[in-house]
């Protein structure tokens, strides 16, 4: 694995995949499965091998991440990433399952703050609340989730938990340092997991496979 710089913050996909490997990097091993990979800008980082699915873009293989089981037998990743992809899909837990199904190291997992990032815009009272809302037309790509920090990490400890996988990591993503954190810590010293809900952006997660092979 390598990557072309450290990333503190992203804004879109290839950055938060650098994003990724700068943060989490030492936990993408061996042959990688890229789930809703899109135009797949992880597939040059990794040298013991690469997969990327996705329904377009330029995946390796064309899946259908809504169709059930993946096409790849058990265990047949040492690294399985999916980053902002779950929310997107309405079978999420049936894919959830097929991601733990087809690994057999790690599961590095991104999921968003949904209250986090429509802060502003509901306190200012206007603004479009992307990939939600009411466009004119069918939308080619929408959530089909809203939930919080809080709603992310208790889904990520309890299919880890049903899984008997180990967290290695759960943690909130804030992006950069900036006037967002400061206020954060201002007005909730105390109230860790509120603090959470309102201004993170992301909950980022490592899960594991126990050496005892389960």
């Amino acid at each position: 694995m390598s990557g072309e710089r450290t990333m503190t913050t992203y804004g879109n996909r290839r950055e938060r995949i650098q994003y990724l490997l700068g943060r989490y990097g030492i936990h993408v091993l061996g042959r990688v499965l890229d789930v809703g990979c899109s135009e797949a800008p992880m597939r040059e980082h990794c040298p013991g091998g690469y997969c990327g699915i996705d329904q377009s873009g330029n995946p390796d293989v064309i899946v259908d991440l809504e169709e059930g089981r993946l096409p790849f037998e058990d265990r047949a990743f040492d690294t399985v990433v999916c980053t902002d992809v779950l929310e997107h899909i309405d079978r999420l837990h049936a894919l959830f399952d097929e991601m733990v199904r087809v690994c057999r190291g790690r599961l590095i997992i991104s999921l968003p703050n949904c209250w986090g990032g429509f802060r502003t815009a509901i306190l200012l009272g206007r603004g479009e609340l992307k990939q939600y809302g009411l466009p004119m037309g069918p939308p080619e790509d929408r959530h089909r989730w809203f939930f919080n920090y809080e709603q992310a990490e208790r889904f990520i400890r309890g299919q880890a938990a049903r899984h008997q996988l180990t967290v290695r990591v759960c943690e909130p993503y804030y992006g950069a340092d900036g006037p967002v954190a400061r206020v954060a810590r201002f007005c909730y010293p105390g109230g860790t997991m509120r603090r959470h809900n309102v201004f993170s952006r992301a909950l980022w997660a490592v899960l594991e496979r126990g050496t005892n092979g389960r």
